[in-house]
C-alpha cells in the first residue's frame, strides 16, 4: 500500500518519529535549563545564587509535578555529579513527612518518582549518589509504606540484598536503618 518516497504509511512513520525526536529535544532542553538553575544555586556569587534560588522556588511553587519530574530527570540523567547530588538532597527534603510537596503531586508523578528512585537504587554506580538515593527512598518509605502505597519497595530491597556487590547490600541496610 505504501508507495516509495511518499506513501501514507511512510508519512505517518516520519511524523511519529519527528514527534518522538521533538519530545526528546524538549526534554533535553528542559534538563539543560534545570541544570543551569541548579548550578546557579551552587554558585559562590550571591547575585547568581539568589536568581537561581528564585527560579528554583518559583518552579516548585508553580507546578509541583514539573518540579518533581525535573528533579528525578536530573538525578537520573545529568552528567554533572554536583547537580545530581543537589537534586537527590532536595528530593529527599520534599519527600519528608512534614513536606507538603509530595502530597500535592499527582499520582502519576508520585509513581514516576518512586520508579526512578528504585531504578537508581538498583543501577547507580556512584557511591555518593547511591547513598543519597537510599536516603530519599528511606524518607519516602517512612511516609507512605505503612499506608501500602509502595508495594514495589520490599521486593526490590529483597532483590538488591541478594546482590554480590557489597555496595548494594549496604544500601539496603541504609534504607532499613531510616
Amino acid at each position: 500500500m505504501c508507495a516509495v518516497g511518499g506513501g501514507v504509511a511512510e508519512r505517518r512513520v516520519r511524523t511519529e518519529s519527528d514527534g518522538v525526536l521533538l519530545s526528546c529535544l524538549l526534554l533535553h532542553n528542559r534538563l539543560k535549563k534545570f541544570e543551569a538553575c541548579v548550578e546557579a544555586i551552587l554558585s559562590p556569587e550571591n547575585a547568581i545564587r539568589t536568581k537561581g534560588e528564585e527560579a528554583f522556588n518559583g518552579l516548585r511553587d508553580k507546578s509541583v509535578d514539573k518540579f518533581f519530574m525535573l528533579l528525578v530527570q536530573a538525578l537520573a540523567q545529568s552528567q554533572l555529579s554536583q547537580v545530581r547530588q543537589f537534586c537527590s538532597v532536595v528530593l529527599r527534603q520534599n519527600l519528608a513527612k512534614k513536606a507538603k510537596a509530595w502530597d500535592a503531586a499527582s499520582k502519576p508523578t508520585q509513581q514516576t518518582v518512586k520508579a526512578v528512585l528504585l531504578q537508581l537504587f538498583k543501577t547507580e554506580k556512584e557511591r555518593a549518589i547511591r547513598r543519597k538515593c537510599s536516603d530519599a527512598i528511606g524518607t519516602l518509605a517512612g511516609k507512605i509504606l505503612a499506608k501500602g502505597e509502595w508495594p514495589e519497595l520490599m521486593p526490590t530491597l529483597t532483590e538488591v540484598s541478594n546482590s554480590p556487590h557489597a555496595l548494594h547490600r549496604e544500601s539496603v541496610l541504609e534504607i532499613l536503618d531510616r
